[in-house]
Order: structure tokens, then C-alpha cells, then sequence
């Protein structure tokens, strides 16, 4: 524990709480931690009023609404953007001068001792910041570059593909300057570090935050006190995948569930029930579900645990992204057994066959599922393995020990 105590601000572009998804998770698990070493508070910038006025344990929360009218240079800015091709929009949206207003006056109230920037996309805040006298984390959800280039892969027309590479160089120039203004840089695993000083430079020093979980929160499904959603109760060849239909890596798995696996799978085990959870339903989610009485999407959810009860196998059968599955770790926690691609489980510490499952095919998911369903022995062993593993690397508490050694290190540079 450190000697002094650190006030912290953490800046967001993300409703804190409750946490339902991957970004949401890690900034509640590192607001949470950041408390042992003093005060914490919370200023978010996103579109639309947070339906709480208050945070759990949080005394100070602050938050600007981008949904409020710009001011008339900031529109006309934005109309005049289109002769910038170059520049990506989505970094621009979240820059807003009442919000600068707002941190300055955060910043001058509250002396913080430390300040994090979750996520690339709020980096234009990063020279407001850097006026006042505290150590700037830029905690890198995703290496936003990286993420980008997969995109550009996926363009076939030539005028696209040009644009979208100069706005990759635009946002490569971005999360340049946020990671060598940074006093520290956290990544969620080894391998986002390797990317990160692959594409910008050995000589940055990134470090590996893992994304953690409050394991105890997934105790009532681990122990079968829980009651598990729809009829999936009923129904034991239930699978499920949860995820936000705005991150296209998550859309391109739903369509992979619905139009390449489920068929398949349907025809070992007829009364399988697909269960996708999360907001934001593609079209081509929404026509599935209306065509196939078996797959079923909840659409936003106040809780998953429901919906990890229900199953029988959590699926994550993600071909791009970056970060650390949260989802599997929720899965591991919740004593539900997971079967994943390799990009799925990137990032974890796991092994296929003692953990979970891994296969990058349809059939070879199919046959993960099938083993499950058909090996009590399997199934126990991959179950036991991956709650030992959450518990021990993943968990709330063994994240903490890997912040402090970092925040005491922050600190003793003044």
C-alpha cells in the first residue's frame, strides 16, 4: 500500500455503471481499485443523460452530454470536415469546448494526483490535461490502429481503402502522442503490449493491466441459485453469446452463429437454443430470429447472469478485435464451460482442452460443443480449470496486485 494517498480522475466516454459490456467492465474494475489508494472521481463524456444521478462508492461524478447543442464554430468546424478526409470523425465527436470547460474546472476543484484517459477517443482532452500539475494513464482498451487496419482489409473499392488508410494514419498519429505524453500506458494483455511497441517503438514501456472481474458477483450461478432466463431452463443444449452489435468483430461472430454454425449444430442436437445477448440487433440478427424459432435475441439486458445460467456452453466465435475477452472470464467465473476461435480467447493465459475449447472452424465448433454435451468428465475438468484460473489471475484482487506496484511507482516520480 502506498505511503501517500493518489486522488484519481478518471475520464470516460462510457456510462461507469452498472457495467454491462467489455469497456464498461475494465474502467468499473479500475475505478474500483484505484479507490484503496484515495478519492476517486469519474467525469463522462458521452451522448444522453446517465438514468442515475449517482455512482456506487463514488462521491464525485461528473458528466457532459454531447447530445447538447455545439457551439456554432464546432458545427461549423464538423460541415467543413469533409474537406479533411484525413481526419476520423469519431475522435473529433467526442471533443466538445463546454466539456473542456467542465475538466478545467474538475481539474482546478480537485487537484487530482492522477489522471486516466480511458480509451484513444478522448485524446483530444490530453493538452487540457497536461496544463495542470498530475500523471496522466492512458489505459488502451484496444490498439485502435491495429483494430483499424483489419477494417481496411475488409475494402475492396479503391476510394475507401484510401480515405480509411489516411484516417489510420491520422488515428496511428493520435494514439502516437497519447502514448509518449503519457507518464504510463496500460494494455489489457502481452500481446496489445507487442502490438503496441511493434507499430510505434520498442522504447515505450506499456504495461499489462489485465481485465479482471469481481468473481464473487458470478458466485449465485456458479453454486445453481440463480435462475436462468427464458426456457432456456428446460433446455439443456443451450448456447450462449454475449456481446455489443456496435462493435462490428461482435456483428460478424452473430452472423458466423446464425448463418454458418447454428444449421450445423441443429442437426446433431435438434432442440438447440441459441441465445445472443447485448444491444443494438444487426438486420441480419433480427431476420434470423424471425426466421429460426430456436435462436433468440434478448437485446439489451439489465443482467447477464440470468443468461449465463441458461447455458450450457458460452460460445465466443470472434475472428477480429483486440483486448481481453471479458466475456469468457464471466463465463469462467459463472462456471460455464466456453468454447472459442483463437482471436476469441487472445490475450488470456488459457489452454485448449483444460480451460475451454478452441477451434477456428465451423465444424471444428461444432465438435467443441458436441464434446461438452457429451463428456461429463470434459466438461467438469474445463469448468474447475478455468474458475481456478479467474480466480488466481483474473479475478478483482489479483488485477490489484498488478496496479500497485505501478501507482506506487507513478507516485514516487514526484
Amino acid at each position: 500500500m502506498l505511503n501517500t494517498s493518489a486522488r484519481t480522475l478518471f475520464i470516460t466516454l462510457d456510462l461507469p455503471y452498472p457495467p454491462r459490456a467489455g469497456a464498461p467492465l475494465r474502467n468499473w474494475q479500475n475505478i474500483n481499485l484505484m479507490k484503496q489508494y484515495g478519492d476517486v472521481a469519474v467525469l463522462s463524456i458521452f451522448k444522453g443523460q446517465p438514468p442515475e444521478k449517482t455512482l456506487p462508492g463514488i462521491e464525485n461524478w461528473y458528466h457532459y452530454d454531447l447530445g447538447q447543442k455545439r457551439p456554432l464554430k464546432e458545427r461549423l468546424e464538423r460541415r467543413l470536415s469533409v474537406l479533411q478526409p484525413w481526419r476520423y470523425s469519431y475522435i473529433d465527436w467526442f471533443y466538445t469546448q463546454p466539456a473542456v470547460e467542465l475538466l478545467k474546472q474538475i481539474l482546478q476543484d480537485l487537484k487530482p494526483s492522477i489522471v486516466v484517459f480511458e480509451h484513444l477517443w478522448l485524446c483530444r482532452y490530453l493538452r487540457v490535461v497536461q496544463g495542470y500539475p498530475c500523471k496522466i494513464i492512458f489505459d488502451e482498451h484496444n490498439i485502435e490502429a491495429d483494430l483499424f487496419e483489419q477494417k481496411i482489409h475488409q475494402i475492396i473499392e479503391s476510394l475507401p481503402k484510401i480515405k480509411m488508410n489516411l484516417q489510420k494514419n491520422y488515428i496511428q498519429s493520435m494514439e502516437r502522442k497519447m502514448a509518449y505524453k503519457s507518464d504510463q500506458i496500460w494494455v489489457c494483455s502481452q500481446s496489445d503490449a507487442d502490438k503496441l511497441q511493434q507499430r510505434y517503438g520498442q522504447n515505450l514501456n506499456p504495461h499489462v493491466v489485465p481485465n479482471g472481474i469481481n468473481v464473487t458477483n458470478y458466485e449465485t450461478v456458479r453454486n445453481g441459485q440463480c435462475t436462468p432466463a427464458f426456457e432456456a431452463q428446460f433446455n439443456p443444449h443451450t448456447l450462449v453469446f454475449i456481446g455489443t452489435f456496435c462493435y462490428p468483430p461482435n456483428v460478424e461472430a452473430a452472423q458466423f452463429l446464425t448463418q454458418e454454425f447454428y444449421p450445423k449444430i441443429k442437426q446433431l442436437y435438434p432442440n438447440t437454443l441459441l441465445i445472443i445477448v447485448g444491444k443494438n440487433s444487426p438486420p441480419a440478427l433480427t431476420a434470423a430470429t424471425q426466421k429460426e424459432p430456436g435462436i433468440l435475441w434478448t437485446g439489451l439486458v439489465e443482467d447477464v447472469k440470468p443468461y449465463l445460467a441458461a447455458a450450457s456452453v458460452v460460445i465466443t466465435p470472434l475472428f477480429k478485435g483486440g483486448g481481453t475477452r471479458l466475456k469468457i472470464l464471466e463465463a469462467f467465473a459463472a462456471g460455464r464451460p466456453v468454447v472459442s476461435t483463437t482471436k476469441g480467447a487472445e490475450g488470456l493465459e488459457v489452454e485448449t482442452q483444460k480451460h475451454l475449447l478452441i477451434d477456428d472452424t465451423v465444424e471444428g465448433m461444432v465438435d467443441a460443443v458436441n464434446q461438452f454435451w457429451s463428456n461429463p468428465t470434459l466438461y467438469k475438468n474445463c469448468v474447475d480449470n478455468a474458475y481456478n484460473l479467474v480466480k488466481t489471475r483474473y479475478s478483482w484482487e489479483a488485477v490489484a496486485d498488478k496496479i500497485q506496484p505501478l501507482i506506487q511507482k507513478l507516485i514516487s516520480q514526484d
